[in-house]
């Protein structure tokens, strides 16, 4: 992956918008996946260790891949 992108396990695309504020960053996506392109926003918590995201709106815990 590369700076300005985000990917999940079943879609992937480029980062339209980040806003920080705090330890608090939201995203807004055009994410592309099983022949769609969709528009999404996210928010997520960076936890205390700076390598886990919790998703404010899910409650799911990211972690970032080695």
């Amino acid at each position: 992956m590369s700076a300005g992108r985000i990917q999940f396990h079943e879609s992937s695309g480029s980062i339209e918008q980040a806003h920080v504020t705090g330890n608090t960053l939201q995203l807004a996506a055009r994410l592309t996946g099983e022949g769609e392109t969709r528009e999404a926003t996210y928010r997520f918590e960076l936890l205390q260790d700076g390598l886990q995201l919790r998703d404010l709106d899910h409650g799911m815990v990211r972690v970032r891949c080695p």
